[in-house]
């Protein structure tokens, strides 16, 4: 159940004055059943809202209602319409809506204080779409169905219990895969032709596992890189990592999960990094640079 649209909705009834189960179930995408389940836990919550029958029925609240502010401090209220402010970032849903709406409310004006963007840069509609769908199927608990391209490239169709979005320097989705009947980590970039299935599912008794307790395989590098490359070495290590050396360029000793993946990652950088350590590591890209240089060789000759 969404607290914002429980907001959403007692706001309609004070802006309406009565609307029908079924506007309701249109306006949020839901079933007019949940928007009776969101009366029921209004009502509960001690919100004087009810129901009546025949031709001009609808859903109402009793007259003279209003919604008291007082019960949050000020304080309280700031913080709510600063992590609204925050949560804006993913770009959605009708957050903008609710923070203009919870200002109003609450008679303050909302600092423009923070403004964080999770897209890439360049990301389309489709990328946004796919990100919609997914919150759709964690809050819904649906199951969804999608293509999954692994690190090797290798692609497999999968059946999963959405369970929570997650970003870690991209984002993730965590859910339960009905194949491999476990828990598993999807990176969103890697999913494709995501899709709603009409198979609903019961929050499981397992504990989800923490994302950092995922029994990823870690590694250790060793690199050296020129000061050219101070600007990313300063946004993409942390500063206990670095080491900068009297000639300007930097020593970098950092942790990164196994894979194919980090060959590509150093060889991004060009001439202006050496690795160090380990060998396995550096034999690596030195075969794949000299695979480079063969493919620009080939075209000269």
């Amino acid at each position: 159940m969404q607290v914002g649209r429980l907001f959403d909705i007692v706001y309609q009834l004070l802006l309406h004055g009565s609307v029908t189960a079924a506007d309701l179930a249109e306006r949020f995408e839901v079933s007019t059943r949940t928007v009776y389940r969101d009366i029921e836990a209004l009502s509960e919550a001690g919100i004087p809202v009810y129901a009546s029958r025949g031709r001009n029925g609808g859903i109402s609240l009793i007259d003279r209602f209003v919604l008291d502010r007082s019960l949050l401090s000020e304080q309280e209220q700031d913080e709510i319409l600063f992590a609204l402010q925050s949560v804006r970032a993913a770009r959605t849903g009708r957050d903008g809506e609710l923070l203009s709406r919870l200002s109003s409310v609450f008679k303050r004006e909302s600092p423009d204080w923070i403004e964080a963007d999770f897209t890439d840069w360049g990301s389309g509609k489709e990328e946004k779409d796919r990100f919609a769908l997914l919150k759709s199927a964690v809050l819904q608990r649906r199951v969804i169905g999608f293509t999954y391209y692994n690190a090797k490239g290798e692609s497999r169709e999968r059946l999963a219990e959405p369970v929570k979005l997650i970003f870690k320097n991209s984002w993730y989705l965590q859910a339960f895969c009905l194949s491999r009947q476990d828990y598993r980590t999807f990176k969103i970039s890697r999913m494709e032709q995501v899709r709603l299935t009409e198979q609903s599912f019961e929050k499981r008794e397992a504990p989800l596992p923490d994302l950092d307790e995922k029994g990823i395989a870690m590694g250790e590098l060793s690199l050296l890189f020129s000061p050219r490359l101070a600007y990313r070495v300063r946004d993409e290590f942390h500063p206990s990592c670095i080491s900068a050396r009297p000639d300007g360029s930097f020593a970098v000793t950092t942790s990164y999960p196994a894979g194919d993946w980090i060959i590509g990652y150093l060889l991004s950088f060009g001439s202006g990094v050496t690795v160090l350590a380990p060998d396995a590591i550096r034999e690596q890209v030195q075969k794949e640079a000299e695979g480079i240089q063969r493919n620009y060789f080939k075209e000269k000759t």
